[in-house]
């Protein structure tokens, strides 16, 4: 029977006392400081300080004070006494050196001078933001060129597809292409830069300049990989060199022309690369040069080139075949049209 009597005597009470009445939890009476919030810096700081913010509040029902201590990496960087009211709220503010800060984690502790309350919080500084929609790319070399007090990566990619060319990407594409890349490394190794070689893909890697060169750098400049410690990165900065990629997108031009009549041509030319280009270029019909221009544009600009042609002095002249193209190594890629005689031989 001692399993019944262990059971019975756990529970049964003597029927002539009434169970005892449950207290309920009342609200505290005094003022009662907590912590809410804390707003450490999430993203990337590229100011010189980055801003840190801790919400108090009085959950209790009387006025109080404390004594709010904020430390950062255990060393005091804010004492400030706060009175509030009950079910006030209070922030506390202030700033640390951002070049203090690179992505790895920092500790932030808050506390009462009293130690009645205190808690703790993490802050890191990612060193690129997240990517978005990044494209397809290809990493086809990844070589370390690093010397004494600089570690450096260099990186070739490519991003095209059957119907794609890299010219189709834009310059937010590009940089997410960058950031994912970078991500990727500093997880395994911290650098003091990076440099991306992006090729086309009639381009031979290694061979020739690359259509692209972007420098993830202090200050975007590959020369100064070296003026900071390896693994901070608040000083980054991405910068864009290379080829510039211009291109006839557009022709206007006559069916036919008559024998000695001069005639208009117009070609739409647009600079699809992601640094600006000046150019020498030219119209040439046959083997003759009919119109020389120069151009410069921005990436992503496009201007109208228009021209008079003189007409054709010979009704023998049999090469109608008309080339707008770009003078010496400084190629405009080039827009062909055809032009009929209007007359008989």
């Amino acid at each position: 029977m001692g399993l019944g009597t262990i059971v019975a005597l756990a529970g049964c009470a003597d029927n002539n006392e009434s169970e005892p009445e449950q207290e309920s939890e009342s609200e505290p009476e005094s003022a009662e400081f907590k912590f809410v919030s804390y707003t450490p810096t999430s993203e990337r700081v590229t100011s010189e300080e980055a801003q840190i913010e801790v919400t108090v509040a009085n959950s209790g029902n009387e006025v109080g004070t404390q004594e709010i201590v904020l430390e950062f990496e255990n060393e005091p960087i804010l004492t400030e006494s706060i009175t509030l009211d009950p079910s006030e709220e209070a922030d506390l503010e202030t700033v640390v050196d951002s070049y203090e800060l690179n992505h790895e984690e920092y500790s932030f502790n808050v506390k009462s001078e009293d130690d009645s309350i205190a808690d703790s919080f993490l802050a890191t500084v990612p060193p690129v933001e997240e990517p978005t929609n990044t494209p397809e790319y290809t990493i086809q070399n990844n070589n370390d060129i690093s010397f004494e007090g600089a570690e450096r990566r260099d990186v070739d990619v490519t991003s095209y597809t059957e119907n794609r060319e890299l010219v189709d990407l834009s310059r937010e594409d590009i940089i997410n292409i960058c950031k994912d890349v970078i991500s990727d490394i500093i997880s395994n190794q911290h650098v003091n830069a990076v440099s991306f070689n992006f090729w086309r893909d009639t381009q031979s890697i290694g061979a020739e300049q690359a259509q692209l060169v972007v420098d993830w750098a202090p200050n975007g400049n590959w020369g100064e990989a070296d003026s900071v410690n390896t693994g901070n990165y608040i000083q980054h900065d991405f910068s864009f060199s290379g080829l510039g990629y211009v291109i006839v997108t557009d022709l206007d031009y006559p069916e036919s022309v008559e024998l000695e009549e001069d005639y208009r041509v117009s070609a739409t030319i647009e600079n699809k690369g992601f640094v600006e280009s000046s150019r020498s270029g030219a119209i040439e019909r046959g083997d003759e040069v009919v119109d020389e221009f120069e151009i410069e544009l921005e990436p992503d600009e496009e201007t109208v080139h228009r021209a008079t042609i003189p007409g054709y002095e010979s009704r023998y002249y049999t090469n109608t075949v008309h080339t707008v193209t770009g003078r010496g190594t400084d190629q405009i890629w080039s827009g062909i049209f055809t032009i009929d005689r209007g007359w008989r031989d």
